[in-house]
């Protein structure tokens, strides 16, 4: 499904992310949540290197996706923990238009972690 944006009087710069396009919610497995979430880390280290986020969100976000990660890998996973550590994650994220898509993958990622942990 094309995602639609009304972005008038705003200059839009660098690559934008769009929440249906890291389709987190197609996850149907522990290793696939794991997969989309290094990929939603991997998305947030380059919105910083491109001026789009605060290196010290950045940190921050990137602190709590690699504890969700830590223990998502683990053989018995906490999912509350997950959920906990992917809302702050998504916290620290809210009110940045310009990784708005990231945000939405965040938080769809804490309903997923539930769903299949």
């Amino acid at each position: 499904m094309p995602a639609t944006f009304n972005q008038q009087g705003q200059t839009v710069s660098g690559p934008q992310y769009n929440g249906e396009v890291i389709n987190i919610g197609t996850a149907a497995s522990k290793a696939d949540l794991i997969a989309q979430l290094d990929i939603i880390r991997g998305h947030v280290g380059e919105a910083a290197n491109s001026g789009q986020l605060d290196r010290s969100k950045q940190k921050l976000v990137d602190e709590h996706i690699g504890d969700a990660l830590t223990e998502a890998r683990k053989p018995s996973p906490d999912k509350t923990a997950i959920g906990s550590k992917l809302e702050l994650a998504t916290s620290a994220l809210k009110g940045v238009v310009a990784v708005a898509g990231l945000y939405e993958a965040l938080k769809k990622a804490a309903e997923v972690a539930g769903r299949l942990l």
